[in-house]
């Protein structure tokens, strides 16, 4: 089968020609397994948002009269010159377009096209499309360089939709709606103009990041300066990309970004708000997309594969997907592979521990921040606390009642999803995604968190909770008998190179201000180690000891 190889500037020059672009779509209308990912509108945006980190590798066959009957979009990385599918993590499906009678002929073709330019890790599509032939896979010598493995995709059909209406009119999402209706005007609509969308992405991008660091330990927009631009360009290629948003009075609870395929939506990207988290605003989210998009035409949702446990909770439905490595050797297969055995086993291992790879990673880098000249006197306080574990914690008591005003400069900001984003660890302290992990905790039990962010870094943060759990109460205040109506702070902190400016200070009354104006609320109490500072701090701002208790 003839193949052809065009990369970097003749590449660009072909993307530009209308006529090629026409070949494309009419190729991909003919592709039985194609998804949106493989079509010109995504690629092309794509290869224009990244073009100076990737150079455009089309793999083109055609037919003796010219028409064009495969095609499998790469790119080549500018600084380490590995080769990716288009569209690289960005694109849920990898694949070839051809013409059904050239499925496994055109592949096989394409590969050795470009095996002696695959770097040694691979040539790695991230899921191809339900459908697409493998069996070019069992040939004579593919099997000894690629690894396929199949994966679960969860899927959310629609049906004539009596499913959807009826979880809309369960007492419960009724229940979660009118709470919503009580923080503000609450609306459900799409986004198809880029300007509107434009307006409202940076909060969608605040929720969304916040979230991942929470789970995963990334930041996905923060670590891709260039993600931003291209979901926009996205909106604007026709057809593309489907945006909702479920409004709270001025805020968005929840968004959805979903890639628009033939009768079927790929989720790509859901975000909502950890205030309103305790609404459960992402499943209303889903049931009032899921009647939209039956409205529109479309038969069934794609939720993806993954293994997230929200989207097995919505899936009606599954089928299966594939992983496809590529290799330009034997060796290189084999080495590979070895590589997959020892992630499993090291997985095994930290379960077996009761942890996470997430918390390892987390845990070696906390290490790794500690200055080696510091290690000394950190072993020296560890062992201190393991030889003296009973430490005193002082307990202190602010009485609102006795106080007619607190004035104080208003120069931090309050619950700032920006601010919890520029948190950088030191020395010591948890990692990012220990740190957000907690954060997304705290917001979800109504803690308010109090920041002070200078020159992009959080520097000082503490919380209030207005109204803590029993459960909080009795993790810090122990057997201590707190009174109804306090308020709790928690957890202040300023960085070692923040210290000795006074924020500490101010933040403390910002808060006890914000404590004094909750209803009925009468007290605030704080928890100190006895042998910290801040026992001078809180006595001179005028909180008074009330108790202590022994800390294990």
């Amino acid at each position: 089968m003839p193949i052809e190889c065009v990369r970097g500037a003749p590449a660009c020059a072909l993307l530009d020609q209308a006529q090629f672009l026409a070949d494309w779509s009419a190729l991909y209308a003919a592709c039985p397994w194609a998804t949106a990912f493989q079509g010109s509108g995504f690629i092309g945006a794509w290869y224009r948002i990244y073009r100076e980190k990737f150079e455009p590798l089309l793999i083109i066959s055609r037919a003796a009269n010219g028409d064009l009957q495969g095609l499998l979009a790469l790119a080549v990385s500018r600084p380490t010159g590995a080769m990716v599918v288009a569209g690289s993590h960005h694109a849920e499906y990898h694949a070839w377009i051809s013409r059904p009678e050239h499925g496994n002929l055109f592949p096989r073709s394409a590969f050795r096209a470009v095996r002696r330019s695959i770097h040694r890790a691979g040539l790695k599509f991230r899921y191809l499309p339900p459908h697409a032939p493998t069996a070019w896979l069992l040939q004579s010598g593919m099997k000894n360089i690629s690894i396929l493995k199949a994966h679960p995709r969860p899927l959310l059909p629609f049906g004539n939709g009596a499913e959807i209406r009826k979880s809309l009119a369960k007492s419960g999402n009724k229940s979660r709606m009118r709470r919503l209706q009580k923080l503000g005007p609450v609306v459900f609509k799409r986004i198809t103009d880029p300007e509107e969308f434009a307006t409202h992405f940076d909060e969608i991008i605040r929720c969304y990041d916040t979230r991942r660091l929470a789970v995963n330990g990334s930041a996905p927009f923060l670590n891709d300066p260039l993600k931003k631009a291209f979901h926009l360009e996205m909106l604007r290629t026709p057809g593309l990309l489907h945006v909702t948003v479920l409004k709270v009075g001025e805020h968005i609870a929840s968004a959805q970004l979903n890639t628009c395929g033939h009768k079927e939506i790929h989720l790509s990207l859901l975000a909502h708000h950890p205030f309103f988290a305790k609404h459960s605003p992402g499943k209303l989210h889903i049931l009032h997309l899921g009647k939209m998009l039956m409205d529109e035409g479309y038969e069934r949702m794609d939720l993806t594969a993954g293994g997230d446990a929200y989207k097995e909770r919505f899936a009606d439905a599954w089928d299966e997907v594939h992983t496809l490595s590529l290799f330009p050797s034997t060796f290189a297969r084999e080495t590979a592979g070895l590589h997959i055995g020892l992630e499993v086993a090291a997985r095994k291992v930290l379960k077996h521990h009761g942890l996470t790879p997430m918390q390892a990673v987390s845990f070696a880098g906390k290490i790794s921040r500690v200055n080696p000249a510091r290690w000394t006197g950190l072993a020296m306080r560890r062992g201190r606390d393991w030889l003296m574990p009973h430490r005193e914690i002082r307990i202190y008591r602010f009485s609102l009642s006795e106080i007619n005003e607190i004035s104080t400069p208003d120069d931090f900001h309050r619950d700032s999803l920006d601010d919890l984003l520029a948190y950088h660890p030191a020395a010591a302290l948890p990692s990012r995604h220990e740190f957000m992990s907690d954060a997304l905790r705290r917001i979800e039990e109504d803690q308010h968190v109090y920041t002070r962010v200078e020159s992009g870094r959080l520097l000082h943060y503490g919380w209030l909770a207005e109204r803590p759990t029993d459960g909080l109460v009795n993790s810090v205040f122990k057997d201590f008998p707190l009174p109804a109506n306090s308020a709790l702070i928690l957890d202040l902190l300023t960085l070692p190179t923040a210290r000795r400016r006074g924020w500490a200070e101010r933040s403390l009354r910002i808060m006890l201000r914000d404590a004094r104006a909750i209803p009925q609320t009468e007290n605030v109490f704080i928890a100190i180690p006895t042998d910290s500072h801040a026992c001078r701090l809180v006595e001179k701002i005028g909180f008074k000891h009330e108790g202590s208790h022994a800390c294990h």
